[in-house]
C-alpha cells in the first residue's frame, strides 16, 4: 500500500524477482484528507464471490468533485481474487482523464500487493499484467488499503454493488 503523500505509479514497483512472495500482514494507510478527494478521482472498489470459485461481481463507486458514478456487473464463475482486480481494473478504466491525480481504494490486500507492492503474481498474470500497464498509464496514481466492512459509506456501496452483480 502505497502510503498518502507519496504518489507511486506502476513503474516504481520493485521488479517481480525482487518481490515478497508472501503476503506480509496489510495494515490500512492513512485516511486521505477530504481535500485530497476533492482534488482527486477517488475510486472505490470491491469484488464479491458466493463461493470460491462461485458467482462473482464487482463494484465501483467513482466520484471527482461533484460527478459520481456506480458501475455493478457480474462476472459469472470467478474467484474472489479476480474480482478484486477485476473491479480495479473496470474502475481504472471508467476514468476519462488520466492527467488527473486517481486514487484507488480497496480492502484487497492480494490485489493491493500485486499492485503497489510488486509481489509475483502466481495466479492471474495475465489480469495483473493488463492491469499493470493500465496503471502505468496513470501518471498521478496511487492505491491506498481501506478496511472492509468498517464503515466508509463509498467502500460499503462498492460491496454492495459487488454482491449485487454476484447474485
Amino acid at each position: 500500500v502505497v502510503p498518502v503523500g507519496a504518489p507511486q505509479t506502476a513503474g516504481q514497483a520493485p521488479s517481480a524477482q525482487k518481490a515478497k512472495s508472501k503476503a506480509p500482514d496489510a495494515k490500512a494507510a492513512p485516511a486521505v484528507t477530504p481535500a485530497e478527494c476533492a482534488e482527486a478521482v477517488c475510486i472505490y472498489t470491491d469484488g464479491a464471490c458466493s463461493g470460491n470459485p462461485g458467482p462473482a461481481g464487482i463494484g465501483i463507486v467513482l466520484r471527482y468533485k461533484e460527478k459520481h458514478k456506480e458501475i455493478s456487473r457480474s462476472l459469472g464463475t470467478a474467484t474472489n481474487n479476480i474480482a478484486e482486480l477485476e473491479a480495479i481494473r473496470v474502475g481504472l478504466l471508467a476514468v476519462k482523464n488520466r492527467e488527473l491525480p486517481v486514487i484507488v481504494f480497496s480492502d484487497s490486500s492480494y490485489a493491493l500487493g500485486l499492485l503497489s507492492k510488486g509481489w509475483k503474481a502466481k495466479k492471474n498474470t495475465e489480469l495483473v499484467e493488463e492491469i499493470r500497464r493500465l496503471a502505468a498509464s496513470f501518471p498521478r496514481l496511487r492505491f491506498v488499503k481501506v478496511k472492509g466492512h468498517a464503515g466508509h459509506p463509498d467502500n460499503e456501496r462498492a460491496d454492495q454493488l459487488a454482491v449485487q452483480g454476484a447474485s
